[in-house]
């Protein structure tokens, strides 16, 4: 596929000088502190080895038993000072330029290139680097109780995938999240809202009470739409279970 000059005027001049803004600012930006390692690995590199899904399997189903228990080990033994990245990671969003980069990329391709960028950029998505923070909050456990305020914040995020996110999150702190979370059952914002009593019901069971006139509430809403009706649904049945699905992680 060949590019007009016209084209590459208007369309790589402006990503180039975007590209050059972007580099310096990360030049000049203030370092940020090291990331914890453990054994001579990244915190990072361990929070990618978790399969968080084992957490609620039967040992026999767990598929990757072996190498989520070595990293939440690791994690275990970096401990809080694994939180300040936790969190960033947690919070990280795609800025317009990324999001804009990524998108033209997928639609064109490599080939596409009037102009080779004179250096490789090399971005991670903002939901890989969400994951990676989920995961450290679930190895820490209800050692990540210092977090839950700003994890709460996260929760309450205008941006719906952060918002989203948390939902995963939050439970991995344990039960230590459940009166921040019976707290939100009266916010103002009726998506908040619904979300805390999701997540109460899902994954505290019996804890959950609270959450019962805010789910019944949110069946009563004509314009819930069929996921989250079905969400509200499940959560229902299990505040009802004497035994929630949520497994307790405690650090060994």
């Amino acid at each position: 596929m060949k590019i007009s000059a016209t084209t590459g005027k208007y369309v790589f001049l402006p990503l180039l000088a975007g590209i050059f803004t972007w580099r310096c600012a990360v030049q000049f930006h203030p370092p940020e502190p090291p990331e914890p390692e453990y054994q001579g690995k990244k915190l990072t590199d361990w929070a990618k080895e978790i399969d968080r899904m084992d957490f609620f399997r039967k040992p026999e189903f767990q598929q990757h038993k072996a190498q989520s228990e070595l990293a939440l080990v690791a994690i275990r033994r970096i401990g809080t000072n694994a939180l300040p990245m936790a969190l960033r990671l947690c919070a990280a969003q795609d800025s317009w330029f990324k999001r804009k980069y990524t998108a033209w990329i997928q639609e064109h391709g490599d080939e596409a290139w009037a102009v080779k960028p004179p250096f490789k950029i090399n971005f991670i998505p903002a939901d890989e680097q969400r994951f990676e923070g989920i995961n450290i909050i679930w190895a820490l456990g209800p050692a990540a109780k210092p977090a839950i305020p700003r994890l709460i914040q996260l929760f309450q995020s205008s941006d719906p995938e952060i918002a989203e996110d948390m939902m995963d999150a939050l439970p991995g702190a344990g039960t230590n999240v459940v009166p921040p979370l019976i707290g939100l059952l009266h916010s103002p914002d009726k998506d908040v809202r619904t979300r805390a009593a999701i997540l109460l019901g899902r994954y505290f069971g019996p804890q959950a009470q609270a959450a019962i006139p805010v789910l019944l509430e949110c069946l009563d809403d004509p314009k819930l739409n069929l996921v989250s009706r079905a969400r509200v649904i499940h959560a229902l049945d299990l505040v009802r279970t004497p035994n929630p699905p949520m497994k307790q992680f405690e650090n060994p």
